[in-house]
């Protein structure tokens, strides 16, 4: 072979690796951009659904509120299977937020 054709097919060999690199390159792109939205969505998501449990909280709150304000703190405590300073930690945390 002559040197030409050796430098012919070293650059058909260099032409080929750049493009397959460039669509390497193109497909870590997409997925990137695909990984960012799927990550956007889950943010969103677990918002709504903090929210959801913080409602859901909120109302368990209120009723063992208004169960102890029906027969005390001790018996609300002894009813519901807590200890009376976890019971009244969720009360101070519905007053706190104004709930009441």
């Amino acid at each position: 072979m002559s040197p030409r054709n050796i430098s012919i097919e070293a650059r058909e060999r260099l032409r080929a690796q750049q493009e397959a690199e460039a669509k390497a390159v193109r497909t870590h792109s997409a997925a990137l951009a695909t990984l960012k939205t799927a990550v956007a969505k889950r943010a969103d998501l677990v918002a709504i659904q903090d929210e959801l449990v913080a409602v859901a909280q909120s109302g368990v709150a209120l009723a063992a509120g208004h169960l102890v304000e029906v027969s005390g703190i001790d018996r609300a405590a002894l009813i519901l299977g807590l200890p009376k300073g976890s019971l009244r930690r969720q009360l101070a945390s519905v007053k706190r937020r104004g709930e009441t």
